[in-house]
């Protein structure tokens, strides 16, 4: 009798191979599925439904495909790729899931009041796509900018439960963004996450980031970092309102447990290290503040301390021929003694003000 192996080496070439399977015992078919890696998985299950359904049932126990990056482009950009192209309309859908009458419902009044599926830093973005690439090939999801029937819908979930099964080093939102209600609504308000060791975003106006933020909050699953930077000709005029939601994600915005956010940010018009001290010492509630929080390429001036912050370390060293210091504090939280601060300061000897700043939360053991 062939292997397991055997068998799967056969499904290079996919003549057949559902008359094979529906001869072979339950277990003897997921003992092959976890032969086949992420692109044969894939491929096989675009052969018919019955098979979808299958590999859906054993998705958890079967290959997660990695990327390098999923972003998502319009025709302005110029990408350019050593490695090939495939292309995923909507043509090569196979999807088991139809909507319930109150979801399609739900779906028919989105559709008629024209919701989109991304939201812009530039309308003029034609022909938006998302891009799955890694070292080998890049996938190219043709997502409807605008939906117009059911079948798109269900063609955007069946879209996001791939990217769902699949990790990314990186996931970048640099002018466009997933709509986040519309995924809630694609997905009757069930969550759906994609998973990545960093996620990048772009910052400009008050609608845009707030709709970036939701999306990171809701259906990104960081592992490492979440990058910003800020669109700097709208930063001085926009973040003095707009900061206050900024602010509201990095302190109370409970980003899922993410380790560490990292703003690049140039300039000394809002001194938002001030204002995170403050809530870290005085907070009644830190529970959904990110756990680290670095500010970097500043021109802020050196915080006043209250009382409770004590220095603990500091280092000279050499940047750039300069003499710079490293500063360590320690600090705590009026309420809970328990929960600990570190801030850590980068700055020059001679200068008046810093170039880097972060904050770290830490519970110590009772």
């Amino acid at each position: 009798m062939a292997s397991t192996k055997d068998l799967s080496a056969k499904f290079n070439d996919l003549t057949g191979v559902p008359k094979i399977l529906d001869i072979l015992p339950l277990e003897i078919q997921l003992d092959i599925f976890k032969c086949l890696d992420y692109d044969q998985l894939t491929t096989l299950q675009q052969t018919n439904s019955q098979i979808f359904k299958l590999i859906k049932h054993f998705e958890n126990k079967l290959a997660r495909r990695n990327f390098s990056v999923l972003k998502i482009g319009s025709d302005p950009d110029a990408f350019s790729y050593s490695v090939p192209m495939i292309r995923y309309p909507i043509t090569k859908m196979v999807s088991d899931f139809q909507p319930n009458k109150e979801l399609k419902k739900k779906w028919e009044i989105a559709l008629n009041n024209q919701i989109p599926m991304y939201f812009y830093l530039n309308e003029h973005d034609r022909n938006v796509y998302i891009i799955a690439e890694s070292n080998t090939c890049f996938y190219r999801f043709d997502l409807f900018k605008w939906p117009t029937k059911i079948n798109h819908l269900i063609f955007a979930r069946h879209c996001f439960e791939l990217l769902s099964h699949c990790h990314f080093d990186e996931i970048i939102f640099e002018r466009i963004v997933f709509n986040p209600q519309l995924i809630n609504l694609i997905f009757d308000d069930l969550p759906i996450k994609l998973n990545c060791n960093i996620s990048r975003l772009l910052l400009n106006n008050i609608d845009y980031d707030n709709q970036a933020l939701a999306v990171v909050k809701n259906n990104l699953v960081i592992s490492k970092m979440l990058s910003f930077r800020f669109i700097w000709a709208a930063f001085t005029t926009l973040y003095e309102v707009d900061k206050y939601i900024f602010l509201n994600f990095l302190l109370n915005g409970g980003a899922n447990n993410l380790p560490l956010a990292s703003i690049y940010y140039i300039g000394s018009a809002i001194e938002l290290h001030k204002e995170v001290i403050k809530f870290a010492e005085t907070s009644t509630d830190c529970s959904k503040m990110v756990n680290s929080i670095e500010f970097q390429r500043l021109e802020w001036s050196m915080p006043k301390f209250s009382s409770r912050v004590k220095l603990i370390r500091q280092k000279e060293y050499i940047k750039s021929e300069n003499q710079h210091i490293f500063l360590k504090y320690e600090t705590s939280n009026v309420h809970n003694s328990n929960l600990v601060f570190y801030i850590f300061i980068w700055k020059e000897v001679k200068s008046e003000t810093i170039h880097r700043f972060r904050i770290q939360k830490f519970l110590r053991a009772y």
